[in-house]
């Protein structure tokens, strides 16, 4: 097993804590861990301290931040000892990237401490005047925190995802694209009449009826589960108002350099009685403006769907989908009757913009 990586951190004054900590929980955990103390290389001389932090937040599997006696404040009147400030930010920085449960803080007795830390159980340390006793009273307020870090290695925490600079870069880029094509789609689906005769092209006996099309509204929102998104609340209707299936997403891809969307799709007819969820294939392909930081406004593909026992029936039909507009509602299709869906729907399709 690859050891895990534990920060510690503290004040400048308490960088002689730091160290007896590190081997504390060098003795109790042994090559399972790397103790890695602020004041041993993670402030280099060309980044900045945030910048500094940064890394070691990706670096870090749990963390430690020690809170001593630095600093003196007036509260309501009363002269209290507090932790250095930055000692606490770092605090809630780590807990707020690794989680509660890997991160931990050891304060001297007797400190004053924000209100949000109350009631969260942690050991606490009194340093005697004697400095060759202080291993002994900081093995003994180490040993819970040893113990959490021991369970976790042990299977009790998940393992964390550790990304390179070029993943989170790439992961930053996603999410900007998501922004823009985030909200509420118009969809227009057409697709070509029923086949009569033959299928073969070039068959003088085929014919096709004419194209139909219908309409459909979904959103596109994010699945931050799976570092993707996802179309749900999909509706499709055809120009008579009439619900003729409900649609979703089962898995989807954002690919945000292509301006793309791929995905699984899962339709249920509304319109007959079997009502099984039917899978399917979709793409989207978005038209970019201009200003690449810009909203995304428009875009086309295909989508098909079909059921396994009747492989043959499988249509592709094809899209072309267009943002709400300022003034349009999602739920203007919620609550209406067929005739209202009906002039909303074909208003909607007889001024599709071309």
């Amino acid at each position: 097993m690859t050891a895990k990586r534990v920060f510690v951190g503290s004040s400048t004054e308490g960088e002689g804590v730091a160290t007896l900590v590190k081997e504390v929980l060098e003795a109790e955990l042994g090559d399972q861990v790397v103790i890695a103390p602020w004041n041993e290389g993670t402030f280099g001389p060309s980044k900045s301290y945030i910048g500094s932090l940064e890394d070691e937040l990706q670096s870090a599997d749990f963390a430690i931040l020690i809170l001593t006696r630095d600093d003196e404040a007036v509260i309501r009147n009363a002269k209290e000892a507090v932790p250095r400030d930055n000692v606490l930010f770092e605090l809630g920085l780590f807990m707020g990237k690794l989680g509660r449960a890997r991160v931990f803080y050891l304060g001297a007795k007797g400190l004053k401490l924000p209100t949000d830390l109350w009631g969260i159980e942690s050991p606490q340390f009194e340093l005697p005047a004697d400095t060759n006793n202080w291993r002994r009273e900081l093995g003994l307020a180490c040993k819970p925190i040893a113990k959490a870090i021991h369970a976790g290695l042990g299977g009790k925490l998940p393992s964390l995802a550790k990304l390179t600079d070029a993943e989170l870069a790439a992961q930053r880029e996603r999410r900007m694209f998501y922004d823009r094509i985030a909200g509420p789609w118009w969809e227009r689906i057409t697709w070509e009449g029923a086949v009569k005769g033959t299928r073969e092209l070039d068959d003088p006996r085929r014919q096709v009826e004419p194209s139909e099309e219908a309409l459909s509204i979904f959103m596109i929102a994010a699945d931050d589960a799976h570092n993707s998104i996802r179309l749900a609340e999909g509706h499709a209707y055809d120009r008579e108002g009439v619900h003729r299936a409900s649609w979703r997403s089962a898995a989807a891809r954002l690919e945000h350099e292509a301006g793309r969307i791929v995905y699984v799709r899962h339709c249920r007819r509304e319109d007959v009685r079997k009502t099984d969820w039917l899978p399917g294939f979709g793409k989207v392909d978005f038209e970019l403006p201009a200003d690449s930081h810009g909203p995304v406004s428009t875009g086309s593909g295909f989508f098909w769907e079909s059921d396994d026992a009747t492989p043959d029936t499988a249509l592709v039909k094809r899209v072309k989908i267009r943002r709400f507009g300022e003034n349009e509602n999602p739920s203007v299709m919620k609550g209406k009757t067929t005739k209202d869906r009906k002039r909303v729907i074909q208003k909607v399709l007889d001024t599709w913009p071309t």
